[in-house]
């Protein structure tokens, strides 16, 4: 009860990130049509430029209507992370609310505005910061499902109340063993992050970008001083750190740099990874967001006619660094690692040709087409990745270990979307926007490193030697073959005020027990299945509040349907005030892969109210009712019997956020 109370008394405010786009309005010649003759001229078109961009971006966001978050600058909280690194992207869906999105990849920008104005000069280098700060309080009730047992551990990933699953005493002195009373079902807490993204502007043409997350999801109340008793007697401080260590603090996310020449641009780092709808890879610049894609890249970007083409090399595993001489057994600060084998290197290359807006003129015209001439606009991306991984390395120095894997996996993925604003008055002024991205994985792993020496043929059912069933029924246990795809549709229309949506999507499934995120890894080697088939959507591209997020982890093994229904009180254009309300249901592809063996995973509904002013500060209460299906069931494996029956659970959930 103390923690729901806590819950709902945090008055903290919270900030939303921006990054620069893609051969976007960060580009002096963009601003500036005369050209850029010297540091001060740049900032001066670019607070022009920006200065424009801001002013259409409030305009469009009163248009097409808050939703689930309106069109936003670039890398804000709830927006595309269209940097200037990963310009393929659409759009960031947006999180448990249903409604409008911003466009599928919009080129936005950072505020060059707070320079000062038309005359402000700056000399390089300088320094343009953003970034969010949040804070969310959680209710949590019956998420364990009323499946939970000791031996069995139930079908929910979530554990129930420590007073309801431990066995051990109180251990108080008088009576060791008595008992926790029962009948605890909820859990509450609030958590926060600070996000600040600084970029460093060298020179009109280099930039050096960067994301650190600071006392990032920290549990509020979670680092105590000295634990129950401090030296004023009840505990009330917090170490100053936030976490145990510093590098818990303090975490780097994404460092990377950018050069802008005429031929296109190069990006090079560690940097945020975001495709299409966010389907298949997903930057999580959400204010809500928990997890994002991040990547080892060397990317160009060229600009073709009307479209662009992206050609990247990216290092997604080096396997075992060390250092030379007497360091190569040691832990050492000092001097460069270096790569122990190059065969044991994940090697992974991706093509990408995309047609969408990403400079000023472009966007111009987008809105010209759209605003003026009331036109449809259709914007598309196709992508393609080849991967091959050779030799598995684990260990350190002298211990490393060498095993053969021989995976190869190609993966081509296609995104499209068109919006189109109708003229009108009052209830008639309409807008509409539909976007769809599908992707296949294909490919096959030779050895499975964990079944390296068993024989390479044996019967499925049994594991036996291959000559006690027929052929048929064999299988090479050291190999498996991938085939998986998925896709995703969304749907935004709006008639003034009434918002409608609908989102669709289905992830192939796998018939191996379990739906390979949260209740387990998603490859199981000692599994008798002899394909992988489980297509898993990115966990940032959240879907409810509850089924996929808490207890699946992500969309896999499942087709689900979602419409949703929104209306805003207060629509102006900097602020909205209003509801979405959505109904979601999903079954499962592979039933066999399900706790309860069946089908049905459930009906869930969620409703959030929000205030939000663009750009700046957003307040959201929202609440989750998910009735689950007889998916979660807890069978007996002897019998296929029901033993416990899978019960309701809800949340309840309030964000704070300020953006800047």
């Amino acid at each position: 009860m103390k923690s729901a109370l806590a819950m709902f008394s945090v008055g903290l405010l919270a900030f939303g990130a921006y990054a620069a786009p893609a051969l976007g309005a960060g580009d002096g010649d963009d601003g500036n049509e005369e050209g850029v003759k010297s540091a001060g001229d740049a900032a001066k078109g670019d607070a022009r430029s920006q200065g424009k961009r801001k002013k259409r971006s409030v305009k469009k966001n009163a248009r097409v209507g808050e939703g689930a978050e309106p069109e936003k600058e670039s890398g804000q909280a709830g927006g595309t992370q269209i940097d200037a690194v990963d310009p393929w992207g659409s759009d960031a869906q947006a999180a448990s609310a249903g409604g409008p999105v911003s466009g599928f990849g919009d080129g936005l920008v950072p505020n060059w505005g707070a320079l000062g104005g038309p005359r402000a000069a700056a000399a390089f280098p300088f320094v343009e910061l953003h970034g969010y700060y949040r804070v969310r309080a959680d209710l949590f009730h019956n998420l364990h499902l009323d499946t939970w047992t000791s031996d069995s551990g139930g079908t929910s990933p979530v554990r129930p109340p420590l007073t309801e699953s431990l066995d051990t005493g109180k251990g108080h002195p008088e009576n060791p063993n008595a008992r926790f009373s029962k009948g605890s079902d909820s859990l509450a807490s609030a958590n926060m992050r600070f996000r600040v993204q600084p970029t460093l502007h060298v020179s009109e043409n280099l930039r050096v970008h960067s994301t650190l997350d600071l006392l990032d999801n920290l549990v509020l109340g979670s680092t105590p001083n000295t634990g129950i008793l401090s030296s004023d007697g009840i505990a009330t401080e917090q170490y100053a750190s936030g976490q145990d260590a510093l590098e818990d603090t303090i975490r780097v996310k994404h460092v990377w740099g950018e050069w802008r020449n005429m031929l296109g641009v190069i990006s090079f780092g560690r940097m945020p990874a975001h495709w299409g709808l966010g389907m298949l890879y997903n930057a999580g610049s959400g204010l809500d967001d928990d997890y994002g894609d991040a990547v080892d890249r060397i990317m160009g970007t060229f600009k073709l006619s009307d479209m662009y083409l992206s050609l990247s090399w990216d290092f997604p595993s080096e396997g075992v660094v060390g250092k030379s001489g007497q360091f190569l057994d040691q832990e050492s600060s000092l001097g460069q690692a270096h790569d122990l084998d190059q065969r044991d290197d994940v090697t992974a290359i991706s093509i990408s040709l995309f047609r969408k807006p990403v400079t000023d003129d472009e966007w111009d015209e987008r809105e010209q087409l759209l605003y003026k001439d009331r036109k449809w606009a259709f914007d598309w991306g196709a992508y393609g990745l080849f991967y091959h991984h050779d030799l598995l390395s684990d260990g350190k120095g002298s211990d490393v270990r060498l095993r053969e894997v021989e995976a190869t996996i190609y993966v081509p993925d296609f995104w499209l979307s068109f919006e189109r604003q109708w003229r009108g008055r009052g209830f008639f002024k309409r807008y509409l926007k539909l976007g769809l991205e599908g992707a296949l994985a294909a490919g096959k792993v030779k050895e499975v490193p964990q079944r390296a020496g068993e024989q390479t043929s044996v019967c499925y059912e049994t594991g036996l030697e291959a000559s006690s069933c027929p052929g048929s029924e064999t299988y090479n246990p050291r190999r498996r073959e991938l085939l998986q795809w998925g896709y995703a549709f969304e749907l935004d229309s709006r008639f003034d005020k009434l918002r409608l949506g609908f989102r669709h999507g289905t992830a192939s499934g796998d018939k191996t027990e379990g739906f390979g995120v949260l209740d387990q890894t998603a490859f199981d080697s000692t599994a008798s299945d002899k394909d992988l088939n489980a297509f898993t959507f990115d966990r940032a591209y959240t879907v409810d509040l509850i089924l996929f997020r808490e207890l699946v982890g992500a969309v896999t093994n499942a087709s689900y349907f979602k419409p949703s229904i929104g209306y805003d009180f207060i629509l102006q254009d900097r602020e909205a005030w209003g509801f979405t309300f959505s109904a979601l249901y999903a079954f499962a592809l592979e039933k066999d892969a399900t706790p309860g063996d069946d089908r049905n995973l459930g009906l869930e509904f969620d409703v959030e109210f929000f205030i939000h002013e663009y750009d700046r500060f957003k307040w959201s209460l929202a609440y989750g009712l998910l009735f689950p299906g007889a998916a979660w069931n807890l069978l007996d494996e002897a019998t296929g019997k029901v033993i416990k029956e899978a019960g309701i659970a809800q949340t309840l959930q309030m964000n704070l956020g300020i953006e800047f």
